[in-house]
């Protein structure tokens, strides 16, 4: 978790801290310091960061994750209403149109088959209440199995084969942030999903991304490839590469990410997704560029019959 402190213009003044969690003071530092303080009854540590300007500090609490160079706190959580979602899902299209991934007069919702399964989770990060990042999770499973399968069929069986506990990570968007801003929401976003699979029993997550993105990937997210460079869908044009990633290959490739994302185990009940009405998911495939009520309503008959989808 991160605070933000005001900069004084290079003066020495002492600014009150109080933890965002439980509001007890913690201590007062020169504005223009950047250190950690600790609050002992919640036994969390926060590392404060000089904001530009003069705005006051930004204070977060639990599930709140704060984005330095950003002017207000963002919070990191799973969509649990109507707005978030809806805003999660406009928010992909838009990106996915502007990157020619989909057309404009497909649909306003990026919303997939796979959104219609009880256990795929949307997490969103939010500034106020506007949804300005998001990432579904998408647990493997019997219906449907995993969306990159389109195309990486052949590399996923393996990693089943071997027992690997799969999810995959993807309808990314974000409202065109910078790319510190950016790291610093997906790399929240990151903890949260991956920290939300290995609770539910999971423990190996795959990917696939544009090619000019895959040095992010592996020497930032200690990724490794999975699979070559393909054609998502099929002969589109766009390219894409598949990789794959554990918690012995986080910790042996981006070790400091490592320590970001697992070092620090989220409370159990913030790792829980809000499941989607149906009534929602099937007003959402009504206005999807990817599919359409009557293939949800296929879905949701199939999950209604069974405890759970996963393969696990």
């Amino acid at each position: 978790m991160s605070l933000t402190i005001p900069s004084s213009g290079g003066a020495s003044r002492q600014t009150p801290v109080h933890c965002p969690s439980c509001r007890t003071p913690i201590g007062t530092i020169a504005s223009t310091s950047i250190t950690e303080l600790s609050c002992a009854r919640c036994e969390e540590t926060f590392a404060l960061h000089p904001a530009p300007g003069e705005a006051a500090p930004h204070l977060v609490g639990r599930g709140l994750f704060h984005v330095v160079e950003m002017d207000c706190p963002v919070q990191v959580q799973f969509a649990d209403n109507r707005n978030d979602w809806a805003q999660a899902f406009r928010l992909v299209a838009r990106a996915y149109q502007t990157r020619g991934y989909d057309r404009a007069s497909d649909g306003e919702f990026h919303f997939t088959p796979c959104h219609a399964l009880p256990e795929t989770a949307v997490l969103v990060a939010k500034a106020q209440d506007r949804v300005i990042a998001t990432v579904s999770v998408v647990m493997d499973n019997r219906l449907l199995g995993l969306p990159l399968e389109a195309v990486y069929a052949t590399e996923i069986l393996p990693l089943r084969r071997a027992g690997r506990r799969l999810c995959e990570v993807g309808s990314l968007g974000d409202i065109g942030l910078g790319p510190r801003e950016f790291t610093s929401v997906f790399v929240a976003l990151i903890r949260l999903a991956w920290q939300f699979h290995c609770h539910h029993g999971g423990d190996t997550g795959v990917i696939s991304v544009h090619p000019r993105h895959s040095y992010f990937y592996t020497h930032v997210l200690g990724f490794a490839p999975l699979g070559g460079r393909k054609e998502l869908p099929p002969a589109s044009g766009f390219p894409v590469e598949a990789f794959v990633v554990d918690a012995t290959l986080l910790q042996a490739n981006a070790p400091e990410m490592y320590r970001l994302i697992l070092d620090r185990p989220l409370p159990s009940d913030m790792l829980t997704a809000t499941p989607m009405p149906d009534k929602l998911k099937l007003e959402f495939a009504a206005k999807s560029c990817r599919t359409n009520p009557q293939v949800v309503e296929e879905i949701l008959r199939h999950a209604h019959g069974h405890k759970t989808m996963r393969r696990w």
